[in-house]
């Protein structure tokens, strides 16, 4: 093509585009692998069309100059992140710019709101154990003496048991089992005067009403100060009201309680179900696995119930987080979570 040349003696690039009978673009259109610009979206097969270039024409942009004309100072009213770390930041972080080769600085922003994730559900489930007797009758295999000590401590095989009353008629001893390991037949021990004693059975009784440390199945919630509820199996017209224990320690399976806090202490059978009476669980399943851990904090919005607020995690998988309510809440689907509560 004709382009003056006093402008351009090392030549111009040329590139040529195909067209129809009437004038109109036709395929393959611009034609070339590669362009001195950027050129526009295309798809071209490069093995028909050949790209021709005049090696004299300089770049187009060595010919542009621009020139700076003021510079005012500014601010930064608000920034919006959309990379998705939300499930590990939240409200107060600060947030910290890479000024590297831009020229600027000064520039940073503290988290004030970060966008609820959708859940695939949410639903709420009560705190759940059971009381396991360790007040025990141990039938011991006949000998022709043993000393037992009444309020002595005998050692078997994998338990311990300290020793409430002994029948020397009968070789059979009340006591209550101090170890996690509850006796069992076949066990072996020595009495006071270290005579080997084998134990024959062994039969659970329930716990007395006066018994202020039970042994629990697990205390996995449970902690000093909570309500606990012991069920005593009655229903409808035989219904006697739950006995009521107030939490004092918590010490490995073991609970020191004040019984009859609320309610007649009555005696409790092994495996008898304890639940909480204040506290909750409530459990979200996620879409996606949400980096969450024990101890972040996340805001719950869009509940039907009281606890669209800020809650600290107390169990977490790859795609379940739970944390503490104080009602029992029933399946739910449209709610939204977000990090970055610091208070509950």
């Amino acid at each position: 093509p004709e382009f003056p040349e006093e402008l351009y003696p090392d030549g111009v690039y040329c590139y040529f585009i195909t067209i129809d009978d009437v004038g109109e673009p036709a395929f393959p259109y611009i034609l070339g692998k590669t362009y001195n610009n950027r050129p526009v979206d295309q798809e071209v097969n490069f093995e028909k069309v050949e790209r021709l270039r005049n090696p004299y024409l300089e770049s187009t942009k060595d010919q542009l100059e621009l020139e700076i004309g003021e510079i005012y100072e500014g601010s930064i009213d608000r920034v919006i992140m959309e990379v998705p770390v939300a499930a590990t930041m939240s409200v107060g972080d600060r947030i910290f710019f890479d000024n590297t080769d831009v020229g600027g600085a000064g520039a940073q922003a503290v988290v004030s709101r970060i966008q609820g994730q959708e859940v695939f559900s949410g639903v709420g489930s009560e705190i759940e154990t059971r009381i396991i007797s360790h007040y025990q009758k141990i039938d011991l295999v006949r000998n022709e003496y043993y000393t037992i000590v009444e309020d002595s401590g005998l050692v078997f095989s994998q338990s311990n048991v300290v020793v409430e009353s002994y029948d020397d008629d009968t070789f059979t001893l009340i006591g209550n089992t101090t170890s996690t390991i509850l006796p069992a037949s076949g066990e072996v021990g020595y009495d006071a005067k270290r005579r080997k004693m084998m134990i024959a059975t062994v039969t659970d009784f329930n716990e007395k009403p006066t018994t202020e440390t039970l042994w629990f199945e697990n205390v996995d919630h449970i902690e000093s100060g909570d309500l606990l509820e012991i069920k005593n199996g009655t229903e409808y017209d035989a219904f006697v009201p739950h006995e009521q224990v107030l939490v004092k320690k918590v010490d490995d399976l073991k609970v020191t309680m004040g019984r009859g806090y609320k309610n007649e202490a009555l005696d409790v059978p092994s495996y008898t179900e304890v639940v909480h009476t204040n506290k909750f669980l409530y459990t979200v399943l996620t879409h996606t696995p949400h980096q969450l851990k024990v101890g972040d904090f996340i805001t719950i919005s869009g509940s039907k119930y009281d606890i669209n607020r800020s809650h600290q995690i107390v169990e977490a998988t790859f795609d379940k987080f739970t944390f503490y309510v104080d009602m029992l809440c029933e399946y739910e689907s449209d709610i939204t979570y977000s990090t970055g509560a610091y208070t509950v």
